[in-house]
């Protein structure tokens, strides 16, 4: 594969996930989500299977990295990014703006 066909394969995929973010974060309620990184990946996953996009979901850290990459898309829907992690699981808080906890 040459590097020029690989980076065009890597923009759709990182558009793809950005669509589906955006789309997810739309149908989120007013208080957003929390929840553990395996959780975010189920809730996601669950999503683009019902609404049939066609879009890879990374899993892990790779979801976190992916996260921050989309913080942008996140504000823009309203809501802030916070992330982190305990002896034993990650983390994921996507609350609204005004209100990060």
């Amino acid at each position: 594969m040459s590097a020029v066909t690989y980076a065009r394969y890597q923009a759709t995929a990182e558009e793809r996930f950005r669509r589906l973010l955006s789309a997810w974060l739309a149908m989120l309620t007013p208080d957003g989500w929390t929840g553990g990184v395996a959780d975010l990946f189920a809730a996601l996953d669950e999503f683009e299977r019902a609404k049939h996009f066609s879009a890879f979901i990374p899993t892990g850290s790779a979801l976190t990295k992916a996260l921050l990459r989309n913080e942008q898309t996140i504000r823009a829907a309203g809501f802030a990014l916070r992330s982190g992690r305990t002896k034993s699981a990650r983390f994921v808080a996507i609350k609204p703006s005004n209100r990060t906890e």
